[in-house]
């Protein structure tokens, strides 16, 4: 007759359960890291830094600046609140640099009920005298960044009751 092996005690199947968490979460991590490197390198160049510019301030080589950018993962492909995750400190950092404030994601994304093709919807406070033209421009930066199209609208753009349900699942980034 043959006994079966002793069942684990539960410390150690806890134990070995927090491990798995750890280096899932050390692993998507390493992934957004990564994602916010290129977004960063993204970012330089969309506000007119140049590879030469770019090596000389980061005191990389031009190959690999180069390469980040060529071998970047296809940002399309990224879940869009991955890419809203992994951008948010660079997008406020250039929100901040052209005056820019309160930047929020809201919609999908900022319900977490994005899906792979959801749209990302940002909200943001421009500057007293922005043109147009100015509001513009800022969008297309950060599509430049994000690799893909985002709707922006500012909260002066936003109707009082009609648009309520915009500014209270607004999550500022």
């Amino acid at each position: 007759m043959t006994s079966s092996p002793a069942p684990e005690p539960p410390c150690l199947i806890r134990s070995t359960y927090d491990l798995l968490t750890e280096y899932r979460d050390a692993r998507n991590d390493e992934d957004l890291a990564r994602l916010r490197r290129v977004l960063a390198l993204r970012a330089m160049v969309a506000v007119g830094m140049s590879q030469r510019q770019i090596v000389d301030s980061l005191g990389i080589t031009q190959p690999a600046v180069s390469r980040q950018l060529k071998f970047a993962p296809e940002l399309n492909d990224v879940h869009p609140a991955a890419l809203v995750e992994a951008a948010a400190p660079i997008l406020t950092s250039l929100a901040d640099e052209h005056g820019f404030t309160r930047l929020a994601v809201f919609g999908s994304v900022a319900r977490h009920q994005a899906g792979q093709d959801s749209d990302i919807d940002l909200l943001i406070e421009a500057p007293e005298g922005t043109s147009s033209f100015g509001f513009i421009r800022f969008k297309q930066v950060m599509e430049q960044v994000l690799g893909r199209e985002i709707d922006l609208i500012s909260y002066g753009g936003l109707k009082p009751k009609l648009d309520d349900d915009i500014r209270r699942e607004a999550v500022l980034l």
